[in-house]
């Protein structure tokens, strides 16, 4: 078995190609959260005018699109990304009519993006409430988005979903599926059929979940493809600016090397030194809580320490 190290200094192909060999992961979700607190520590930019919120769109969207091609590049068939929900309708004019829509005019309609898009050959879809724009008086942001969906529809080696919805819109419109389903079938739609009436697609069940900033917001979760297979991931500051070529091969070799999806349930054949180090692991760590933090002036961060 490779080390974590050997891992590391492997060029992007090389990985890809194992990711083909081992057939995991094929699917993925990100909570991308590019907030206004990146901007205040990425950008002199400190007043809060207009060029703070233009200059948020900007480095939001930069550093997103980074993000795309460490997935895509190490072999990742499909990502679903939780991008807006109705949430960000609640923050200020300003950050609604300038970074929140001139982010997704960038993403959706910009000539680099959809160049990003054809040259990592990257098919973009949706899944959740596009009417969502109309309820806020955004209705223009829909176009946007049809026309990169059909602008991207003929890539063919990744699929990227975009998440346009809110947890309580979602439970709403799966209820409405199933109705429609049996009024149509005359029983209910099996999981794989609610998926693919949801999706617009049959996806994979998630091998991975990466959050970031804080260990919060399981509502971002898209439904039905999570289940016990799913590893979960979470970075210490927000995913656009913490999720790099390092961060996503230590997943990929967590994935592939210490969690394999095998039956591990058999402790006939338990080395007793293991016990021994398990034992050794609990009874040190015993006082530890994963997801404990410290404040750093008026803002929350991970404790390792914790």
């Amino acid at each position: 078995m490779l080390s974590g190290k050997e891992f590391l200094d492997l060029s992007s192909e090389e990985i890809s190609q194992i990711i083909i060999e081992s057939k995991r992961p094929k699917t993925g979700i990100f909570v991308p959260e590019g907030n206004r607190r990146l901007h205040l520590t990425q950008s002199q930019q400190v007043t809060f005018d207009d060029d703070f919120y233009h200059d948020s769109a900007h480095i939001t969207t930069s550093l997103f699109k980074k993000n795309l091609s460490v997935f895509f590049s190490h072999g990742l068939q499909t990502l679903l990304v939780p991008l807006i929900n109705s949430n960000v309708f609640q923050r200020n004019s300003k950050y609604q009519e300038i970074t929140l829509i001139e982010g997704l005019k960038t993403i959706f309609v910009s000539e680099h993006w959809l160049d990003f898009y054809k040259r990592m050959n990257i098919r973009v879809r949706t899944y959740g409430n596009l009417d969502l724009f109309k309820t806020f008086n955004f209705p223009q942001v829909i176009e946007w988005i049809r026309k990169a969906v059909e602008k991207t529809a003929e890539n063919d080696s990744h699929t990227l979903y975009y998440g346009i919805d809110s947890p309580q819109q979602e439970c709403t419109e799966i209820i409405d599926l199933i109705i429609q389903f049996y009024a149509l079938h005359q029983r209910k739609p099996t999981p794989r059929e609610l998926i693919r009436s949801f999706y617009g697609d049959d996806v994979p069940p998630a091998d991975f979940f990466i959050m970031s900033t804080k260990i919060s917001g399981f509502g971002a979760a898209p439904p039905f493809i999570i289940d016990r297979r799913t590893q979960m991931y979470f970075l210490p500051g927000p995913g656009v600016k913490s999720l790099s070529d390092t961060t996503f091969r230590k997943i990929l070799y967590d994935l592939l090397f210490l969690r394999p999806p095998k039956n591990n349930s058999d402790y006939t054949t338990l080395d007793p030194s293991d016990l021994k180090y398990l034992k050794a692991f609990y009874e040190q760590n015993i006082d530890r809580v994963i997801g404990f933090g410290k404040k750093i002036g008026r803002f929350w961060v991970v404790d390792f320490d914790g």
